[in-house]
């Protein structure tokens, strides 16, 4: 029995479960990556290289990509290379 799953886990596609919504704003919001503003001013390319990355994922594109390794068992290097590649980000 599935008692709990964290917000991108594969299993909420494999059992056709649903994301409850968090409307008190329970959880916090995370990303794939966090980049301090300072970070961001001294680097001023770094900014266009994490946008294409920050825009394409989001909760339900990271539960597919889990789902492609966790239940189909596809190898992470395979599912991330696909994704980058139809996403226009590598080619």
């Amino acid at each position: 029995m599935l008692r709990w799953a964290l917000a991108t886990d594969s299993r909420i596609e494999q059992f056709d479960l649903m994301n409850l919504e968090d409307d008190q704003d329970f959880f916090p919001d995370y990303t794939a990556a966090v980049v301090r503003t300072d970070v961001l001013e001294a680097n001023e390319d770094l900014a266009d290289l994490t946008e294409p990355m920050a825009n394409a994922l989001d909760s339900d594109t990271m539960i597919e990509l889990n789902y492609q390794v966790n239940v189909e068992e596809r190898s992470v290097q395979e599912v991330a290379k696909e994704f980058l590649i139809e996403q226009g980000i590598i080619e």
